[in-house]
């Protein structure tokens, strides 16, 4: 049994982009200029990389450790093969969550997102 986002969360996608990394020599992280909700779909490829953590959200990297087969995001890990030498993600990003399926809902993650509000005195 997997985990996977309902069919018709595709129905409320209103626009769609397109956000190539810069690669390992670029050194420089993407942005894309999203809003509040977004539905992210990413595949990475180790080749030879230690980690890929060049995915980022609202400040909470998503790192992939290649060597020890484990996903991370804000905390939390879970075990991950590679399938077919890369890594399938389905990110769902709300207010309030990161809801993470990896490689076609063979793993499942939510994180809840912490805001820090600042006390003026």
């Amino acid at each position: 049994m997997f985990a996977n986002p309902v069919h018709e969360i595709n129905s409320l996608t209103s626009s769609t982009g397109m956000v190539q990394p810069n690669g390992p020599a670029g050194g420089k992280s993407s942005r894309c200029g999203c809003r509040t909700l977004f539905h992210i779909k990413a595949v990475f490829k180790p080749q030879g990389a230690q980690t890929c953590h060049n995915l980022v959200i609202r400040d909470e990297p998503v790192v992939y450790d290649v060597a020890a087969k484990r996903l991370t995001c804000q905390g939390k890990s879970a075990a991950l093969e590679l399938k077919d030498g890369k890594i399938t993600l389905e990110i769902l990003v709300d207010r309030m969550s990161i809801e993470i399926y990896a490689n076609g809902g063979r793993v499942y993650m939510r994180s809840e997102l912490i805001y820090r509000i600042n006390r003026i005195r």
